[in-house]
């Protein structure tokens, strides 16, 4: 029943709704090359990256949690370095906060999901939410919210310069974060909140909240790729946010485990929630690290001007089998506008009667 849907997408594709123009194949090879010559440094840093997915990928299968935050922030320091090593430092500092804005998003979800759905027998105090309320309601309302993020993006911060659209967006991130509390210490149930109406609330503020983090992001993606290497250097932007994310994973439990917060979906499993709202304290206060390092990493630019690669090789990457040939033609274009009679690179027809002059004076 989902396949239909998902297949929608494609239809835009299919009929070419973004106008895309095709090129030739040679034209196609000519870039491939020119990419792989001068943007070598990409190409090394995605080799490395696969690697470290790889080894993220074993220590999942450790117990050891503390094992694992430790190998996995090794992991995102090497990145780290990578970056500034092989990329332009422009490139290198936005990576860098991205993947500092993932790691300090520590994750709670594998606790939050027994605290939602266990029964009264399993947890008397909670919420008990079914599991068609639990996953689709709220990602029904999460969805039709983000959209609306979208367009408070676009009505008010698309001009905004890029700190203020992100103070604002992991600012009112946190403050969801805190207002969460409520919940999980059970709060609300005091003042007469009912749960399900206030997780709907909440998602719908941190997904639209959430939406103004992501929209500059992409933005500043788009701006930051290299002409000829926008697929690599995306995926290079998208492997440090999914390991910068893996890595949050990983602190997120370690943190929940420090806490004694380990449901398991058994009988009588109350008290392993007690401090289930101090790691969500926690999880807010991370967010401000990320909010210290915007105003000195990220570029005093709005959305809609250009920056400017300075120390990119790549910046100016272009085809050079087709360089010669622009040039010339260049140079004849210019030259017929200045009325001379010879364009470099273009034979220039002669009138009838001149020639015939040229050859009697023979």
């Amino acid at each position: 029943m989902c396949v239909i849907p998902a297949m929608l997408p494609l239809w835009p594709v299919a009929v070419n709704l973004l106008q895309e123009k095709p090129i030739m194949d040679t034209k196609c090879c000519g870039i491939a090359k020119n990419a792989v010559k001068h943007g070598k440094g990409y190409l090394y840093l995605c080799l490395f990256m696969g690697a470290e997915a790889i080894l993220l990928m074993v220590l999942g299968l450790f117990p050891n949690s503390l094992f694992r935050c430790a190998i996995g922030l090794g992991a995102a320091f090497f990145l780290a370095i990578g970056f500034l090593l092989l990329t332009p430092r422009m490139i290198a500092k936005v990576a860098i906060f991205f993947l500092s804005v993932c790691i300090c998003s520590l994750s709670n979800s594998g606790a939050e999901y027994y605290f939602y759905t266990d029964t009264p027998d399993q947890y008397p105090e909670g919420p008990h939410f079914s599991a068609w309320f639990y996953l689709t309601v709220r990602h029904f309302v999460r969805s039709i919210c983000l959209f609306i993020g979208m367009w408070a993006f676009n009505k008010y911060l698309r001009n905004c310069k890029y700190k203020f659209a992100y103070l604002i967006g992991i600012g009112t991130t946190m403050c969801v974060r805190f207002v969460r509390l409520l919940i999980f210490s059970r709060i609300n149930i005091r003042f007469g909140i009912p749960d399900d109406i206030f997780c709907l609330v909440l998602d719908a503020l941190g997904a639209m909240f959430g939406e103004l983090v992501m929209l500059p992001n992409q933005i500043l993606m788009s701006h930051l790729c290299p002409k000829g290497l926008e697929s690599t250097m995306f995926a290079c932007m998208a492997g440090a946010f999914t390991m910068g994310g893996q890595v949050g994973t990983f602190l997120g439990a370690y943190l929940l485990k420090q806490l004694g917060v380990e449901p398991q979906g058994a009988v009588g499993e109350s008290r392993q929630f007690d401090n289930l709202w101090i790691a969500e304290m926690i999880s807010a206060v991370a967010c401000i690290p990320p909010m210290l390092m915007m105003l000195m990493i990220l570029p005093d630019k709005t959305p809609s001007e250009r920056i400017i690669l300075e120390d990119d090789s790549t910046a100016n990457l272009e085809n050079e089998s087709e360089a010669p040939s622009r040039a010339i033609s260049s140079k004849a274009k210019y030259a017929r506008l200045a009325g001379d009679e010879e364009a470099p690179g273009v034979a220039q027809p002669r009138a009838p009667s001149t020639v015939m002059r040229k050859r009697s004076g023979r």
